[in-house]
């Protein structure tokens, strides 16, 4: 795409990347007089409306506050502009409107000024915008959610013999990676808000050690061998990064430290399911700045959490079945964990647990539909009566005592699960571990 001038001289391109057919903006060179021919690059939101825009030297140079419907307050530096704004609408400066090809838009009242030409193919209003819904309540690099993290890795190691606090303390472990400033793949500010744009410049050593560990740890994109839909390939013939995370549990001098590796291990294991197209091919941990050497810690997020959901949904037709494989292979380590810790406890068969674990990946709900009480209501599945899923069973299967329900004494627990990693990795040397961020977040060897 480029704009022009009245003589017809390009003043601007920009470059789009598509990923399974959704495009967005990520760079614009601008051509005009006295712009040195500047490579800028775009931030965009995860309906792929641009919120920044940055130089070569990471510096902010435009910025906008999109509201819901399209409306944007905008700051600048240098005279930078940009009019893109919702996927494929372009900002008319003199009327205030958005171009949307065929159709004009009205950010103000979030309709079009003009019928849909095709039709109702988006639903009965003919003038409506994206169904009456503009936004997605997606974060653009989130990864499995907490339902798999803590609660499947939680309910798999209690199935498999493990003693109940050692399986909180894995549990823990496996989510907090999300949540530690040290591996988490998202910055928060002061107030907890994600900082999207500070993240992808600086998120690079967190993605590749903890998040795509299938990725090359120099390069940041996936290792030849992974680029195939062989999802057990994690587990028979591991990327050095899973090793060295693995190797860390094994190594570790004492029990604590060692559940503490390794539950970390589990989230990147699990991870190597999640982070994969609708054709479950793995996603490169950073997408590389045309013309540059500059590695930008995107992720997955074209795709937004569309590969993260367990259930099977529009255009994702193999998610429940992957999802279930990644439940499958942790499961056989668990009880290879069991070993290590000299573990007796007879294991549940998996075979005896697969017709739940297939009825609970299908179940559509996930952390955006979770309700403030934490009561099991079947004929509304929301996030917490999925999670409470898992007790019933666990109470069917004759674990008593357990209470696995968001706001339960075995629930998750961010503070708990920080002190946990503190304590157990008190005193151990990064150096000895390597590929971990114990004290620090740096390039996986």
């Amino acid at each position: 795409m480029a704009e022009t001038d009245r003589q017809g001289h390009i003043s601007a391109q920009y470059l789009y990347l598509t990923e399974d057919g959704k495009p967005a903006p990520v760079a614009k060179l601008e051509s005009a007089a006295g712009k040195s021919n500047r490579l800028l690059y775009i931030h965009a939101d995860q309906r792929g409306a641009p919120i920044a825009m940055t130089d070569s030297d990471q510096h902010v140079v435009w910025q906008a506050d999109v509201a819901p419907w399209g409306q944007a307050k905008i700051q600048s530096k240098d005279g930078s502009t940009l009019n893109l704004r919702l996927p494929g609408q372009y900002y008319d400066a003199e009327t205030g409107l958005h171009d949307n090809f065929h159709r004009t838009y009205n950010p103000a009242t979030g309709r079009y000024l003009q019928p849909d030409p095709l039709g109702y193919l988006d639903g009965p209003d003919p003038y409506s915008y994206v169904q009456g819904d503009p936004i997605n309540k997606i974060d653009p690099l989130e990864l499995y959610q907490s339902d798999i993290h803590y609660y499947m890795t939680y309910f798999l190691a209690i199935a498999a013999g493990i003693d109940k606090e050692d399986a909180r303390t894995i549990a823990l472990a496996a989510q907090f990676v999300d949540d530690n400033p040290l591996t988490e793949p998202i910055d928060l500010d002061e107030t907890g808000s994600p900082e999207y744009i500070k993240s992808i410049f600086d998120n690079q050593p967190r993605l590749k050690n903890y998040h795509f560990t299938l990725s090359d740890g120099t390069t940041g994109t996936t290792e030849e061998k992974y680029k195939n839909n062989n999802l057990d390939l994690a587990l028979t013939d591991p990327s050095q990064q899973l090793l060295n995370l693995l190797h860390a549990a094994e190594n570790a001098p004492t029990k604590c430290p060692s559940l503490q590796f390794f539950g970390e291990y589990l989230h990147a294991f699990q991870d190597t399911f999640s982070h994969r197209n609708s054709n479950d091919i793995p996603v490169d941990a950073v997408w590389h700045v045309p013309l540059s050497d500059t590695q930008l810690g995107i992720g997955h997020g074209y795709l937004g959490t569309n590969p993260d959901m367990t259930y099977n949904h529009s255009g994702w037709n193999t998610n429940e079945a992957r999802t279930l494989e990644m439940e499958k292979d942790v499961y056989t380590q668990m009880i290879n964990m069991k070993g290590q810790l000299g573990i007796s406890t007879a294991e549940i068969a998996f075979s005896d647990l697969e017709p739940f674990l297939e009825q609970y990946n299908a179940t559509k709900a996930n952390e955006d539909t979770i309700k403030e009480d934490a009561s099991i209501d079947p004929t509304h599945p929301n996030f917490a009566s999925k999670v409470g899923e898992l007790q019933v069973v666990l109470k069917l299967l004759g674990f008593e005592g357990i209470d696995m329900t968001p706001k339960g004494a075995d629930g998750y627990m961010r503070p708990e699960a920080e002190s946990n990693r503190l304590k157990n990795l008190d005193g151990l040397d990064q150096k000895d571990y390597p590929g971990t961020c114990i004290t620090s977040c740096v390039k996986a060897n």
